[in-house]
C-alpha cells in the first residue's frame, strides 16, 4: 500500500526498529474481535494498536482498520520494504464514509454484515496468497444461489468465485450430475439474474455429505462479460450478507 495523502503525516514518536513486527496489525476500538479470533486461529502473530499510541509500525502481511479509526489513521512511523495488504472493515456504511475509505487507498473494504466464512476466506487469502495473486484468485463470496442440473434445482451457497470457476457448498452429493448451471440473483449482480453454465470437476465429502464442489465455467461472450463485471465488484471484498 502506498501510504500517501490523505493519510496524515508521520508521527513524531519513534519506534524500535529492532522490535519484532506482527504479521497482522489491528487498529480498532474493540470492533475487530472476530478478525483477531480468525487470524490467531490461522497461527498468525496478531497485535492490537491501542488508541493513544502515537506511532504504529507496518505489519509484515496485513493491516486491518475499523471505520472508527480509519479517518484518523496516519502513516507508519517508518517505511518498511514489505508490501502488506490493507483492509478496512465498515460497521457504518454512509456514502461519505465509504468514499473517504476508498480515497485512502485501502486494498480491500468489507461492509458488515458479512458471512463469517467469507470473512475468514478473505483474511486467509490476504495472509497467505498476497497481493500479487489477488487478480487471479477466487474471491470469497458467501452468498445463496441456485444450482440447476437438468430439471432439478437446489439452493446452495456460492463460497468463492473467479472468472474461470467457483466453489459451492452443496450439502449432499451431486450424484451423476456433472454439467450444471448456477443462477446468481440480481441482489448480488445488481444487473438481473446471471446464469453461469459449467462442469463439476471435484467434490470434497465428509461422512458421505458433500462439503464443497468445484465448478469450471463454459460461457458465451455475454455471460463472460457480465461475470467479469461481478468479479471486479467483488475484488474489494465480499458482499453484504443477505437477510433471512
Amino acid at each position: 500500500m502506498q501510504l500517501e495523502k490523505p493519510f496524515g503525516p508521520r508521527p513524531a514518536a519513534r519506534v524500535d526498529p529492532a522490535a519484532p513486527r506482527p504479521w497482522v496489525l489491528l487498529v480498532d476500538d474493540g470492533e475487530l474481535e472476530d478478525v483477531e479470533e480468525i487470524t490467531r486461529s490461522f497461527g498468525a502473530p496478531t497485535r492490537r494498536h491501542a488508541r493513544g499510541d502515537a506511532a504504529w509500525r507496518q505489519p509484515q502481511r496485513l493491516l486491518v482498520v475499523s471505520d472508527r479509526r480509519a479517518p484518523g489513521l496516519g502513516r507508519p512511523a517508518m517505511q518498511e520494504q514489505d508490501d502488506f495488504v490493507t483492509l478496512a472493515v465498515l460497521d457504518r456504511c454512509s456514502r461519505t464514509l465509504r468514499e473517504q475509505i476508498h480515497k485512502m487507498g485501502f486494498d480491500l473494504v468489507v461492509e458488515r454484515p458479512v458471512a463469517h466464512e467469507a470473512l475468514r476466506d478473505l483474511l486467509r487469502d490476504a495472509l497467505y496468497r498476497g497481493r500479487e495473486q489477488r487478480v487471479a484468485r477466487r474471491l470469497p463470496v458467501g452468498y445463496p444461489v441456485s444450482l440447476r442440473a437438468g430439471w432439478r434445482r437446489r439452493d446452495v451457497q456460492l463460497v468463492e468465485l473467479s472468472e474461470r470457476g467457483c466453489s459451492l457448498r452443496v450439502g449432499s452429493p451431486l450424484g451423476g450430475s456433472r454439467r450444471v448451471a448456477i443462477e446468481i440473483p440480481a441482489q448480488l449482480t445488481g444487473d438481473g439474474l446471471l446464469r453461469l453454465e459449467g462442469t463439476i470437476v471435484r467434490e470434497c465429502s465428509v461422512a458421505g455429505r458433500t462439503v464443497v464442489a468445484s465448478m469450471v465455467f463454459h460461457l458465451d461472450d455475454a455471460a463472460r462479460a457480465r461475470l467479469g463485471l461481478l468479479v471486479g465488484t467483488l475484488a474489494s471484498g465480499p458482499p453484504l450478507q443477505r437477510s433471512a
